[in-house]
């Protein structure tokens, strides 16, 4: 059990504040020691805004005085919230605010139950008026922890590691799909992800993308918009059903942390959804790695995954069983590409296009899903 915040292992159990009437803040300048106050039970008599990191969703570092007998109060001084705050994004992306809630109901729902490697968090809200949702955790780097970087690729050993954290979560979701998802997790709302990226490969914004000089390292098969939307359309309508699960869904370096002793863990849960486990596996090990590292040690890693998942009480497969949806899978990676400057810098996005990009091509993706008897052009 985690006490104080001081430990990234533990069984977390934060106030929980869901489906709340009364509206969250939506702003910076409504995170006040008042708001603090009443939020976490304890009397705050200051809230100094240390930093605002503003991304996809953006992560507010706070340092919290407590009033008299709470000074010593169980939330450390230095907290950190994370929900939708960014407005440039929320106005071009409405359909992120569902990603935001998702983020909010893992760490209220799963985290408690799932033996990963995760952040303390302290309180989980969403509310009913502007659909916001947010946390407030632990501020991971006062407690030594550092944030994986796209610009510091692992070696195989710290994969390794990822890897079987995502298997200890696959394991505990395993058989999950979109069709009976809300028995299993009746509190799901469907990932608004898909319509992020659909809206995102719309023709203007393809244009804007691959035809002009911000164009990132892909290869020109993948310019191709006709046949790269109708191959994602292929694969997620015939992804291996053996390997449903509830996945992250974008388990990339910067959605990484390590501990202060270097054990890697995964935070951002805003993609969370059913889809096959490979997804996860395969977008994590490619964009971890220097190209060469992957083309070494990629079927290595994937037994080991294997192996830990089949531990973590998952089902057991061989690397053989599930090669092809490991090489189909690499196409989610694509979406690199894709993401504009509003949401990553742009050295982030070229550097994740070209290590995707490169395992497209050493797979043959694309043309292993258009092999697939139900593969269909595209149709607008």
């Amino acid at each position: 059990m985690a006490t104080n915040g001081h430990t990234s292992e533990a069984v977390r159990s934060p106030i929980i504040n869901l489906g709340s009437e009364e509206a969250l803040p939506v702003t910076v300048a409504e995170l006040t020691a008042e708001w603090f106050t009443k939020t976490l039970g304890h009397k705050v008599k200051s809230a100094q805004i240390v930093k605002e990191i503003h991304g996809t969703a953006s992560k507010i570092l706070v340092e919290l005085q407590y009033d008299g007998d709470d000074a010593a109060a169980t939330p450390p001084t230095k907290l950190c919230v994370k929900g939708g705050f960014n407005p440039t994004v929320m106005k071009l992306y409405p359909p992120l605010v569902a990603c935001f809630r998702l983020e909010v109901f893992f760490y209220a729902h799963i985290a408690p139950k799932v033996p990963m490697r995760l952040p303390q968090v302290y309180y989980t809200g969403t509310d009913t008026v502007n659909g916001q949702g947010l946390f407030i955790m632990q501020d991971m780097t006062a407690m030594g922890a550092t944030y994986g970087s796209t610009l510091e690729p692992w070696r195989p050993e710290r994969v390794r590691a990822g890897v079987k954290q995502l298997a200890l979560l696959h394991a505990h979701g395993w058989g999950t799909t979109d069709a009976n998802v809300a028995s299993r997790f009746p509190w799901y709302e469907a990932s608004s992800f898909r319509a992020v990226l659909e809206s995102m490969w719309a023709p203007e914004h393809w244009q804007g993308r691959y035809f002009s000089d911000a164009c990132p390292p892909v290869h020109e098969e993948l310019k191709d918009r006709a046949r790269v939307v109708a191959a994602f359309h292929t694969l997620w309508r015939t992804s291996d059903a053996r390997l449903q699960t509830m996945c992250h869904g974008d388990p990339h370096l910067n959605n990484t942390y390590m501990t202060a002793d270097g054990r890697p863990g995964f935070i951002d849960w805003q993609g969370m959804h059913p889809n096959s486990a490979l997804h996860d596996v395969v977008y994590f090990i490619t964009g971890a790695m220097e190209v060469e590292d992957r083309r070494k040690h990629e079927r290595e890693l994937l037994g080991a995954y294997l192996g830990d998942l089949a531990e973590a009480g998952g089902p057991r497969f061989a690397v053989d069983d599930v090669w092809d949806e490991f090489r189909r899978q690499q196409l989610h990676g694509f979406v690199w590409s894709l993401t504009p400057p509003t949401m990553q810098p742009r050295e982030v996005v070229d550097t994740f296009s070209a290590r995707h990009a490169a395992a497209i091509k050493d797979h043959g993706s694309l043309e292993l899903i258009e092999a697939h008897p139900d593969h269909k052009p595209l149709e607008e």
